[in-house]
């Protein structure tokens, strides 16, 4: 499968990406931006359907005509279809007016659009006598605030994938795609040292004023309205040069001011909001193809840029033209890669080397959730399938989850795991220690947030002490002398000395994330509502929802303990300490963890003052060094329990075709110290069923 990239998720970089799956449907595709949605400079344009050749300098106008008249067949479609209330697209006439005949006289779009004709003198006086000459047309708005999330939403449909990442060099990407599609607009200043982009900011007015139906648009004025859906866009500034984003008030007085003197209707109206963005130019506008070498390997490069004021008008008609150049390198790479890629497939799926590249996808894999079991199971994925794509689908990543806020200590409990056979348990606890054990022990212990720690346990159960699970596990087991209790001044009856190994998860997941991306690993910002919304996007889905579980499964077997934790800076307690299962002190590398509580059933994840204070108090008991620590946060979260933690693997049916489906969920208060060991068996676990899944899909 060809792999290719779209770099910039504005309405060039949408247009592009949708484009190239229906030029070349068999691709994996993937949007990499650092700015999505509303953070573009595409979601606060005008959207008015108006190329002008003045702003595409450079550029054959035949050639203009013919990406204007693409677009405005696509657009025009979808003003005319039922679609068009959720694409943003209506068809609005209105006037421009100038006083250069040139410009309303034969504009590039007078064969485009529709009703074109040019003002009399007379009327031109009745209408607006301020100017000398105006034109008539019927055109289209584009609200790119609901196009592109409808874009987006076909795109991902399709099996698009999205990547939030800022992309330095496009040499960062080879290894990774096939082909590189450029469409970062401005951002190619940075990304390719190109200087002969350049930024023209523009600032527009929000206005509530739904009596104006039409739009207005006066040349050399810089003043325009352009209707949408609940507001009129008043415009505006075009300043060269300048790449300023600010929302300046004294600018947007002079629009109001200039606005009413065009069309004076305008006066009464309320004010509703106001935007200021940077209109990426370029002359001419980029598009062409090239390969690049880098470390002796090709990487096919599209750039599609610098549309400027015209990104809209022009987008559609340059995305059909990148796509088609992106299909003339895809057939170059397809051809140098035949040989490799059908031994690759007969050798994997047994097939037949003359059909195999007509037959054989990638196995496409989703693991639906991004807390610390998510990320390990991801990764762990990748290791044992290195070939397949891979796609973590979550509501929340990162500081976000409820594993960013764990104390991370290993120490799991089987108390707190029931209905897991003890070996099975052991097998997980030691792949688990294996693992951030490797971590705290190498080079990589700073950046992954994994470090040794001793401390101790106390409690008034000895078989909390005695022989837990993780005994013969960690480092530097022993139980305690009645002495050395005493001298700790314990009050329980038992305790427990051990060297175990702590992990930061706010550290060791976007380094996990990090190792995930490098492998070609995408993520997706996205709620499932059940699992068959994936079936025909994925041929496997992993289910690490955790607590989510409830909703997308109905599986009322699981229940939330939420926990509250203290966060305090007391840098000189250096060891952790439990007393009984609910007070315990975790040393952080900045700060040290006090904890906690635990309240099964408790869904309610505000923290609680009078909570907080009695877990200060209980901890002083405890570890009375804690007393005089400044307390510099706080936390409370849902611990994700089920009475067995689910490890398990299923075929559904959906709409006549199998869906692979792996379990990985329920660990509650073991998250961390189960996490890479049911991770590692959850792999296998896809592993096994994805035989069954390609050979249906062979079938």
């Amino acid at each position: 499968m060809v792999r290719i990239a779209i770099l910039g998720a504005g309405i060039v970089g949408l247009t592009t990406a949708v484009n190239v799956q229906r030029e070349i449907p068999l691709a994996s595709v993937t949007i990499i931006a650092d700015k999505f949605g509303t953070d573009t400079t595409s979601s606060g344009s005008g959207g008015f359907f108006r190329p002008t050749t003045t702003l595409v300098r450079g550029v054959q106008p035949e050639t203009v005509k013919e990406w204007a008249k693409d677009s405005w067949d696509y657009f025009f479609g979808l003003a005319m279809s039922s679609q068009s209330k959720e694409t943003g697209h209506s068809l609005v006439s209105g006037y421009i007016f100038s006083d250069e005949i040139t410009d309303v006289e034969a504009p590039l779009f007078k064969d485009i659009v529709l009703n074109f004709r040019v003002l009399s003198s007379e009327e031109q006086k009745r209408i607006n006598p301020n100017f000398k000459y105006g034109c008539f047309f019927t055109t289209i708005v584009t609200q790119n605030k609901k196009f592109m999330p409808w874009l987006m939403t076909w795109f991902k449909k399709n099996g698009g994938q999205i990547d939030m990442w800022k992309v330095n060099k496009l040499d960062e990407l080879a290894g990774r795609y096939d082909i590189v599609i450029n469409c970062t607009g401005l951002g190619s200043r940075q990304l390719l040292k190109d200087q002969a982009m350049y930024p023209a900011k523009g600032q527009l007015v929000l206005v509530k004023a739904p009596w104006i139906r039409m739009f207005v648009l006066g040349l050399g004025h810089n003043s325009y309205f352009i209707p949408h859906d609940d507001y009129i866009i008043v415009g505006g500034t075009r300043e060269k040069g300048v790449d300023d984003q600010d929302v300046v008030q004294e600018v947007q007085d002079d629009i109001l001011k200039r606005a009413a003197k065009l069309l004076p209707q305008i006066k009464g109206a309320k004010v509703v909001g106001s935007w200021s963005g940077v209109r990426p130019h370029r002359d001419p506008v980029r598009l062409e193809k090239e390969i690049r070498v880098i470390n002796g390997k090709k990487l096919g490069v599209v750039h599609n840029y610098g549309h400027g004021a015209n990104g809209v008008s022009l987008s559609w008609g340059t995305a059909i033209r990148a796509a088609k150049m992106a299909k003339e390198i895809a057939e170059q790479v397809a051809q140098s890669a035949k040989l490799q890629f059908t031994t690759f497939c007969a050798e994997v799926f047994d097939l037949q080397k003359t059909s195999c590249l007509n037959t054989v996808s990638m196995v496409r894999i989703a693991v639906i959730g991004a807390g610390m079991v998510g990320l390990a199971t991801a990764v762990n994925v990748q290791k044992v399938m290195p070939h397949a794509s891979i796609t973590i689908i979550a509501d929340k990543f990162g500081n976000n989850t409820t594993s960013a806020g764990a104390g991370g200590i290993f120490r799991p409990s089987a108390a707190l795991i029931k209905g897991v056979e003890p070996e099975v348990l052991k097998t997980w606890i030691k792949d688990s220690w294996d693992y951030f054990f490797g971590l705290a022990m190498s080079p990589l212990a700073g950046e992954t947030g994994n470090g040794l720690v001793s401390g101790f346990l106390f409690s008034d159960d000895l078989k909390d002490i005695e022989d837990p699970l993780y005994k013969d596990v960690l480092l530097n087991f022993r139980v305690m002398t009645d002495e050395e209790r005493r001298r700790l001044n314990s009050k329980f009856k038992y305790g427990c000395f051990f060297t175990t190994v702590i992990t930061q998860t706010k550290k060791l997941m976007p380094w996990l994330m990090t190792q995930f991306k490098s492998k070609g690993g995408r993520i997706e910002f996205r709620t499932v509502g059940k699992i068959e919304e994936l079936a025909g996007q994925y041929d496997i889905v992993i289910n690490c929802t955790g607590l989510g579980s409830r909703q997308l499964l109905n599986d009322q077997a699981m229940y939330p303990v939420k926990g509250q934790l203290a966060i305090v800076k007391a840098p000189w307690i250096k060891t952790f300490a439990y007393g009984g299962h609910k007070t315990y002190f975790i040393p952080h590398d900045e700060y040290v963890i006090v904890g906690g509580t635990r309240e099964e059933g408790n869904f309610n994840t505000d923290v609680v003052p009078q909570v907080q204070d009695d877990i200060l108090q209980r901890a002083a008991e405890v570890l009375p060094q804690v007393k005089g620590a400044k307390v510099i946060g706080s936390w409370a979260g849902l611990r994700p329990h089920r009475d067995p933690l689910r490890l398990e693997k299923e075929l559904l049916m959906v709409n006549g075709k199998k869906l692979g489906v792996v379990h990985n969920y329920g660990h509650g208060a073991n998250g961390i110290s189960l996490s890479w060991g049911t991770a590692i068996k959850a792999a296998k676990l896809v592993e096994e069923i994805s035989g069954q899944v390609v050979k249906e899909s062979k079938l």
